[in-house]
């Protein structure tokens, strides 16, 4: 029975979250690689609570909503308008050269963050 619980507390805690996120980021690989030409793509920055995030619209339609840094566990936003912006241009570019549009770990410090997604110093 103890057993069960904490399998059933992980799906919903690791699983579940990260099978979601894998989806999303399939199925946006996927619809995105057939994307209009590339003067099309735009880079929107805004405020949200916490900071700053970025939207990837084609068409004057957003294509990508990035209230928070994906890399980061939880949902913290970015912390300037500078880096959201250098952010979502680098998704923009990996759209455009028809490759998978996320942001790695290792992407964080070219963006001008360290690993925990404060600004570099």
């Amino acid at each position: 029975m103890k057993q069960m619980k904490m399998t059933d507390k992980l799906k919903k805690r690791i699983f579940y979250p990260l099978f979601f996120m894998l989806l999303a980021v399939f199925v946006a690989f996927n619809v995105y690689r057939h994307l209009t030409p590339a003067h099309l793509l735009k880079v929107r920055t805004y405020q949200v609570d916490a900071g700053w995030g970025y939207q990837i619209l084609a068409k004057d339609k957003v294509i990508i909503d990035q209230p928070f840094i994906p890399v980061i566990h939880g949902k913290k936003a970015f912390p300037d308008k500078r880096t959201a912006s250098r952010a979502g241009r680098m998704v923009k570019e990996r759209m455009i050269k028809k490759e998978l549009p996320a942001l790695k770990k290792e992407d964080l410090v070219e963006i001008g963050l360290d690993s925990t997604g404060n600004p570099a110093r």
